[in-house]
């Protein structure tokens, strides 16, 4: 056992990378879900991006199942 309080414990979304790259709280790291429906996305095959900055520059990734949901959520964005 570790005298590290911290060891192991598995940081939320809001504080991993994770959650950018649409991982829901308290899920694996390497999970990645549609941010239009909410599938899971199947990381070891091709799937849609999108990029944008956000409002202090960061690079933000946006994926998606298909583009299909990729074309409703950014119609829903600029509408």
């Amino acid at each position: 056992m570790s005298d590290d309080p911290d060891e192991g414990e598995r940081p939320s979304a809001s504080e991993s990378d994770a959650a950018d790259s649409g991982a829901t709280d308290g899920a694996d790291a390497s999970e990645t879900y549609c941010e239009q429906c909410g599938d899971p996305i199947e990381t070891n095959e091709w799937y849609p991006v999108t990029s944008d900055r956000d409002e202090d520059g960061s690079l933000q990734l946006y994926p998606f199942c298909t583009e299909d949901c990729q074309s409703t959520w950014l119609d829903e964005r600029s509408g």
